[in-house]
């Protein structure tokens, strides 16, 4: 595994910043959102090619959400890749990676409809999962979401 390369990579965007390997051979990195866009784009000019997924977790005792960018490369020398960055919870925005990899249109429209994350320059972002006519605000993994989503529908 190359992991000294994939951290010059994302120095060459995000100085300082670190990556680290967990015990299953797993590379996580975690970046600031505003040099996102910029980062997968040199990451995907390095070779992660693959957008495997976008999730995301509500650190509610922080005040934050943590949203995971989880990347695979054509070259077997280098490590999965997990990018890592947060947004406060009461702006929930980053800006979409569509352009970059085409398949976040699902992803983004996934992250969004469960936990209420907007992404700016989606072309077309909607609840992927749950009823259209939720209100705004409704997004079952927020930790602080009671209830359940069945009577939001019914009112």
């Amino acid at each position: 595994m190359e992991v000294r390369e994939v951290e010059e990579v994302i120095s060459t965007v995000e100085e300082g910043a670190k990556v680290e390997v967990d015990k299953w051979g797993r590379a996580w990195v975690k970046i600031s959102h505003s040099k996102l866009k910029e980062t997968l784009k040199a990451l995907r000019d390095k070779g992660y090619t693959h957008l495997s997924a976008i999730t995301g977790v509500d650190l509610i005792d922080d005040n934050i959400l943590e949203v995971l960018y989880h990347l695979l490369p054509e070259r077997k020398d280098l490590p999965y890749l997990t990018v890592r960055v947060t947004i406060p919870r009461d702006k929930p925005v980053l800006p979409s990676v569509t352009d970059l990899f085409p398949v976040a249109l699902l992803y983004e429209d996934e992250v969004y409809d469960m936990l209420g994350i907007k992404f700016t320059g989606h072309p077309d972002l909607r609840r992927l999962f749950l009823p259209e006519e939720l209100p705004e605000g409704v997004h079952p993994l927020r930790k602080d979401f009671k209830g359940s989503i069945y009577k939001e529908v019914v009112k």
